[in-house]
């Protein structure tokens, strides 16, 4: 499986569980099966793309907006300029 498929894969179990998981939680989570360093380092590119944060407990949160959320914000909040 690449790369793509697994991130896609970890964005959409983050985003549709119903608790916030830590690492360990996610990774059992997933349907498929991912090495534990894939995790981190698509972990880590979620972080750079502000699309996740940690909370104090060490829970993941997903902070980033879906495109369709981000179109609907745009057209609502234009800039003045």
């Amino acid at each position: 499986m690449d790369i793509i498929k697994i991130t896609k894969i970890i964005e959409d179990t983050i985003k549709d569980s119903d608790i916030y998981l830590t690492q360990r939680q996610l990774l059992t989570k997933l349907p498929v099966k991912v090495p534990f360093p894939v995790l981190r380092l698509v972990l880590d590119l979620f972080i750079q793309m502000n699309k996740i944060v940690y909370d104090r407990d060490n829970t993941i949160v997903w902070v980033g907006t879906d495109e369709v959320q981000r179109k609907i914000f745009q057209k609502e909040f234009t800039p003045l300029h």
